[in-house]
């Protein structure tokens, strides 16, 4: 995977070629069975999720550093044009339960078959705030929704299965 600026610095694209056909890689966006086995960086544990895969859904999850530090974090889907493109906000924010902001991005993902397989080439850019339709309530800016009773402890969603 390599990473290459826009033009204004406030943006990278990332691209990686997978040994898949588009519909597998497609498939590893649209299932939280799948997503929660490669979601987050190399090493961190995925503490639970929930996935609603449609424009205007959103991907929420919550990940834990190897220090023991939390990442919470939503994607909320503007465009899906299966098994092609993937448009998202990204937001997410770190700390005692999630309670520091990180930017967030604005992020298009292609999808482009290949001989070999599939190219996946992401475009973000980051944007000032979280985008006002975006209907979840972030630690932040209220109180954090309580973990379900099944759910590990210091998160808001519940445990996957």
């Amino acid at each position: 995977m390599f990473a290459r600026p826009f033009a204004d610095a406030r943006g990278f694209t990332l691209s990686r070629r997978l040994d898949r056909a588009c519909a597998d890689v497609w498939s590893a966006f649209a299932d939280l069975e799948k997503l929660r086995r490669w979601w987050g960086p190399s090493g961190w544990t995925w503490l639970g999720g929930a996935l609603d895969f449609r424009p205007g859904g959103l991907f929420t999850y919550a990940l834990r550093a190897p220090g023991g530090e939390e990442v919470h974090g939503a994607l909320l889907y503007r465009d899906l044009v299966a098994p092609r493109r993937l448009g998202f906000v990204q937001v997410h924010a770190i700390g005692d339960r999630g309670r520091t902001p990180l930017p967030c991005l604005d992020a298009v993902v292609s999808l482009t078959e290949t001989e070999s397989g599939t190219l996946i080439e992401g475009r973000c850019r980051r944007r000032a705030g979280p985008p006002a339709d975006l209907d979840i309530a972030w630690p932040w800016r209220g109180a954090m929704p309580a973990p379900a009773a099944d759910g590990p402890a210091g998160t808001p969603f519940g445990r996957v299965s």
